[in-house]
């Protein structure tokens, strides 16, 4: 005897998995957008740039141990940084920081900095901001991936029984 259609366990609604599908690749999506948004650099070429007066500001984001380096407007429009901006994502922002670096420590960003404008004249000098900066798509996409694990788990569990 066949069991009828009351007695069958529900299955899953197959517009739940587009929207699990379709919210994966929009995170997914701006994951990887945001890494090729900044064109990683040296350290020597932030004080070359910085020493030829084309920096416009300088941001040290403490909690990542990150320099985001925006540059003046007018040097955007020269090479090689004309070619390396035309090189990037299409999906890109088309606004400042531009370039960035890692560094070991904020403390020792601060001893660079300040040997790199000891070499410069004082009205040339432009400083640095150092900010805290939370970026919600890591928190989803760390967390995320926790409870994606847990509901499936549970998801297989309640199939089980």
């Amino acid at each position: 005897m066949t069991p009828s259609r009351k007695n069958l366990p529900p299955t899953p609604n197959s517009q739940s998995w587009a929207i699990i599908i379709l919210l994966t690749i929009i995170l997914t999506t701006i994951y990887f957008n945001k890494k090729n948004t900044v064109i990683y650099i040296s350290e020597h070429r932030f004080e070359t740039m910085m020493l030829q007066g084309e920096v416009k500001e300088v941001v040290l984001i403490v909690n990542e141990d990150l320099v985001e380096i925006a540059l003046k407007p007018e040097v955007l429009e020269k090479e090689p940084y004309k070619s390396e901006l035309e090189d990037r994502n299409y999906l890109a922002v088309k606004h400042s920081p531009i370039y960035a670096f890692r560094t070991p420590s904020s403390q020792v960003f601060n001893d660079n900095f300040k040997a790199i404008e000891a070499k410069m004249e004082p009205a040339q000098r432009i400083g640095y901001t150092a900010k805290k900066r939370y970026d919600i798509t890591g928190f989803l996409i760390n967390w995320g991936s926790l409870f994606f694990l847990l509901f499936g788990f549970w998801f297989l569990m309640r199939r089980m029984s």
